[in-house]
């Protein structure tokens, strides 16, 4: 599962420059605080449990993330047909067939993109948190999230996974996540992990975190001695003059 989950992550954050909430469906808050755990962010904490206030920015264009490369699966269209004369007509639909394990589709509708609105102020705030040992160099922080109107996610946990999907109206293969498809599962094989039409999933996100330079400083590195016996203070002992903060972004090797 392991496997499963680093695939899809590292694949999303390729895509789109995201970070991906495992599993799926776990809700992640603007202003969470946590740690990364190998490509997983893990919460334990959120700034509003910290008392650090921040303004957001609200997303306020929809947008559509369309995973159409198709890598490690493929979509075949059925078309509605009548059976026979004063029968029902058979329902459209789509087979997809998964060839690896850990090949994904992801499609999210009406995504809007929300964002801490003073990332400088929040940093400045968190050093005097640490400073306080209320904040853990380690920790990360989301500060900017997609919220999705719907989603649909399909996960392969085996090489040799198929889905067969129906619905009353025709199904769009480029927009799964449309609700008013009425999509259903209509069989399946091997393991999948399946969100058909989801509402209010918190996909991806973004995060943050100290900068070395301020890491450097807030552990007060020792002065510099060089040759001759003069003595030289380190650039840790005065506030570095760059942004507090800086983009955490796990080892996606």
């Amino acid at each position: 599962m392991r496997n499963v989950s680093d695939g899809y992550v590292k694949g999303l954050f390729q895509r789109y420059g995201y970070l991906a909430a495992w599993l799926p469906n776990t809700r992640v808050g603007l202003g969470d605080v946590g740690v990364l755990e190998g490509k997983l962010f893990k919460r334990t904490t959120s700034l509003g449990a910290l008392g650090v206030k921040f303004k957001t920015r609200a997303g306020d264009k929809p947008m559509l993330f369309n995973d159409d490369t198709k890598s490690g699966f493929q979509v075949k269209p059925k078309a509605a047909v009548v059976t026979a004369p004063g029968l029902p007509v058979e329902e459209a639909g789509l087979s997809i067939d998964f060839t690896s394990e850990g090949a994904f589709l992801f499609h999210a509708m009406d995504c809007y993109v929300d964002e801490i609105e003073d990332k400088v102020a929040v940093g400045k705030t968190l050093t005097q948190a640490y400073q306080r040992q209320e904040w853990e160099l380690d920790w990360v922080v989301v500060d900017t999230l997609v919220r999705a109107g719907s989603t649909t996610i399909l996960i392969s946990n085996s090489r040799d996974a198929k889905l067969e999907l129906k619905a009353k109206a025709g199904i769009d293969s480029l927009n799964l996540a449309k609700i008013d498809a009425g999509i259903t599962v209509h069989s399946q094989r091997g393991g999948i992990t399946k969100f058909l039409g989801e509402k209010g999933l918190t996909p991806l996100f973004r995060l943050s975190r100290f900068r070395r330079s301020w890491i450097e400083w807030l552990l007060g590195k020792p002065p510099t001695i060089h040759f001759g016996g003069t003595m030289e203070k380190s650039a840790a002992t005065s506030p570095p003059d760059d942004e507090v903060l800086e983009a955490a972004i796990p080892d996606m090797s």
